[in-house]
């Protein structure tokens, strides 16, 4: 609590004790960067709110068709060729933007699912 009062951050900022004490493993208790914006912030409030639409009217959605209508979002879009780029920085050369289970996990992960807004019961994985 000490921490949060100190640097002005508010209750909604979560820090967990395994992070702190990671940091403190690895001597680096700085962080420089956050990691890399996802090349598909635009489209996930979209992609929530969908998946949210769908769950209102029971039609509940497991992770591949929640991932196959993220592909269906960025299909024949400008993102398409940014998430290819952004792929390729990664890894090797991609022909079209294909989001797979390493995207699923850190969006479920990202919480935008969860979040207190979102308090709705639906069926993912």
């Amino acid at each position: 609590m000490e921490v949060k009062e100190k640097y002005g951050l508010g209750d909604e900022v979560l820090i967990k004790e395994s992070t702190i004490s990671g940091r403190e493993h690895r001597k680096r208790l700085i962080v420089k960067s956050m990691g890399p914006v996802s090349p598909m912030a635009d489209f996930e409030p979209v992609l929530v709110d969908l998946i949210l639409k769908m769950s209102t009217i029971r039609r509940c959605l497991n992770p591949s068709q929640c991932l196959h209508l993220a592909n269906d979002l960025v299909s024949g879009t400008d993102t398409e060729q940014i998430v290819i780029k952004f792929k390729e920085k990664i890894k090797k050369k991609y022909e079209k933007a294909e989001l797979g289970s390493n995207y699923w996990n850190g969006f479920r992960k990202d919480g935008k699912l969860y979040s207190p807004a979102n308090m709705v019961k639906f069926c993912i994985g």
